[in-house]
């Protein structure tokens, strides 16, 4: 048997991030910003931007605790801007509350299992 400690972590994460929209997002409004024109234009850049600047982390940081500290804060960030286009363009769901939660949540748990589990 293998450890299993990265997948759980995967799990716990999707888990999270599923169980904080379906308490939070409620009603019949349940759109996503994949649903409106012009804010998917905006994910769509965004999601780049976030792949690029993994990318260049991957390729230009060898210290292995500055990349980590470089990818949380990239990815706070863009739980901050998700949360704010869905603030901006739908403000009547409570969206933008369950993707601050989930990305929050997630940060602890990455953080966690980083501190028990360094990267070599």
């Amino acid at each position: 048997m293998g450890d299993y400690s990265n997948f759980i972590v995967i799990v716990l994460i999707v888990a999270l991030r599923f169980l904080m929209d379906r308490l939070i997002v409620r009603g019949e409004d349940r759109r996503r910003l994949t649903d409106l024109d012009k804010p998917r234009i905006y994910s769509f850049i965004l999601n780049g931007v976030v792949i690029a600047s993994i990318i260049a982390l991957i390729i230009f940081v060898r210290d292995m605790s500055l990349f980590t500290g470089i990818a949380l804060g990239l990815f706070a960030l863009y739980g901050l801007s998700q949360s704010w286009l869905e603030k901006k363009y739908l403000p009547n769901t409570k969206r933008h509350i369950a993707t601050l939660l989930s990305i929050g949540c997630a940060i602890i748990v990455l953080g966690s299992y980083m501190l028990f589990y360094p990267m070599t």
